[in-house]
């Protein structure tokens, strides 16, 4: 290899690693998950409950309506919380403007409406200033004890092999 391919294969895996953070295991319960879920209601304007996420792997995800990757990266999340109505649950943090754009986003995916999905609008940006969101989409994973275990920033597909194999291992306590 020369120089050239050795820098580019340094830039693209130096991408590959920022796209897909992972975290320290070890982390205490992140009290501002808590706190948010305590002073928080969904977008149907019921107030959430701690025992929604007990004992359930939590993944937390912010996006808007206007962000291409957000949409490309909603059906495959969306399909991964479905077919794990057991052990995860999604809560999905929308930072649109208007409450009509992210209507009208919601709408397209109607597994967005399952039981284990918690939508919320972050209007007035508590959720994304509170967790230092600074690009979409965003996701933050909890394991059962909700120590953060991973941070995802830009788009993935949660139905790629090696992203299912974590969450799997994840659902089975093997993080």
């Amino acid at each position: 290899m020369n120089i050239t391919t050795n820098m580019r294969f340094v830039i693209i895996f130096s991408l590959v690693l920022s796209a897909c953070t992972e975290l320290n295991t070890s982390q205490k319960i992140d009290a501002d998950l808590i706190r948010n879920i305590n002073q928080s209601t969904t977008i149907d304007g019921k107030n959430i409950s701690e025992d929604k996420i007990k004992n359930k792997i939590v993944i937390l995800n912010f996006w808007a309506s206007w962000c291409g990757p957000c949409m490309e990266e909603t059906p495959s999340l969306l399909k991964l919380i479905t077919k794990n109505k057991n052990d995860f649950v999604l809560i999905s943090v929308s930072e649109d403007d208007s409450e009509k754009d992210m209507q009208k986003f919601i709408r397209l995916f109607p597994l967005a409406k399952s039981d284990n999905v918690i939508l919320i609008h972050d209007q007035n940006r508590k959720w994304s200033q509170g967790f230092s969101v600074f690009k979409f989409p965003e996701t933050f994973v909890y394991d059962r004890k909700l120590n953060l275990v991973k941070k995802f920033s830009g788009n993935i597909s949660f139905q790629d092999l090696e992203i299912k194999f974590f969450f799997e291992k994840l659902a089975k306590g093997l993080n």
